[in-house]
């Protein structure tokens, strides 16, 4: 559900964590936020930058000056270096650590926010060691990341991290109700193919293209099942080439969920629930064990990319651990 003051849905652990460390004023240096996307990380982030510099007895209250100019991206003790587009740079990082070196102006700290950080370059992650090693007085340091993997191990031991899981389906399909206005059967709907992902499931509730995207790429995972070696390697190299493999690839696992779910007589709680019969069948070939070993391969294949392995390589084991299944599927049946 969401909290009051910080407006965040399903981190409520985190959101009291941080909320007693504020209170007592043991603030650490240096945050890592990490999970899958969609989960709301950069607007954790953004909530946490709100609590640190907010002028209210219970922080973050959203409109004191501090809170509504961060909000607005606009605060002169905040600074904000994005990591989705391209890889945050070693220039980024320099110009970052003189920011933080400088007295605020405002707040009563200087806070950075270091967002999609397992995209930074070894340059820039080797000159923001040196910020987390010699951390500037009233300085305040907040990076997210999908996988603390892909963080160097220096610079996880100096933060603090927050292991942040998918959303439940229920708080999505609650957020989506009360503070979107979806209709309770439409978010319910939403909530169940978002994969704990909330910020999929508000895109798609004014974006219907996003769930025929979701089928496509069920379907493509379904009919790659029943293709062989060959098949399977030119679909790994046409993967690879596209720039959502991430998304790709956390559809699938919404798949292969689905299909262990119903190996394990849970077919009520499937996703997927429109391709019902597909689930069965492949439950029914792959069962419990293979289930899991497929959605092993996908979290493997998300590992490896962030790890920077070739993609195509990536995506052609994760395919080849796939089992081929030789049963027809009604799709082909009725070509």
């Amino acid at each position: 559900m969401t909290n009051a003051s910080w407006d965040v849905v399903g981190h409520e652990w985190a959101v009291a964590l941080l909320s007693r460390q504020i209170a007592a004023g043991e603030v650490s240096h240096a945050y890592l936020l990490c999970g899958p996307d969609g989960i709301g990380k950069e607007h954790l982030a953004t909530k946490l930058a709100q609590a640190l510099a907010c002028e209210a007895p219970s922080p973050p209250c959203g409109t004191c000056s501090n809170c509504r100019r961060i909000m607005a991206d606009e605060h002169p003790d905040v600074r904000v270096i994005r990591g989705t587009d391209s890889a945050i740079g070693i220039d980024q990082v320099r110009e970052l650590r003189k920011f933080l070196s400088l007295t605020p102006f405002q707040a009563s700290r200087r806070i950075a926010l270091l967002l999609g950080f397992d995209e930074a370059s070894i340059e820039a992650s080797n000159a923001l060691l040196k910020s987390l090693e010699e951390p500037p007085a009233h300085s305040v340091l907040i990076l997210t990341a999908t996988s603390p993997q892909a963080i160097l191990p220096t610079i996880l031991s100096r933060c603090q991290v927050y292991h942040l899981r998918r959303i439940p389906s229920a708080d999505i399909q609650a957020a989506l109700e009360e503070h979107h206005g979806v209709p309770a059967s439409r978010a319910s709907t939403l909530a169940r193919l978002a994969g704990g992902s909330l910020s999929w499931a508000i895109a798609a509730s004014s974006d219907p293209s996003l769930e025929k995207r979701l089928s496509a790429d069920i379907e493509q995972a379904i009919d790659l099942c029943h293709h062989g070696r060959a098949r399977r390697l030119m679909a790994a190299d046409e993967i690879a080439k596209r720039d959502d493999i991430a998304r790709l690839l956390h559809s699938w696992s919404v798949l292969w969920r689905d299909v262990l779910l119903t190996a394990a007589g849970q077919e009520s709680l499937a996703a997927l629930r429109e391709q019902g019969e597909h689930l069965r069948m492949m439950a029914n070939v792959y069962g419990i064990q293979q289930a899991t070993e497929a959605l092993r391969s996908i979290e493997d294949a998300l590992d490896q990319i962030d790890h920077h392995v070739n993609p195509r390589l990536a995506i052609e084991v994760m395919l080849l651990r796939w089992r081929r299944n030789r049963q027809p599927s009604s799709q082909r049946e009725g070509r």
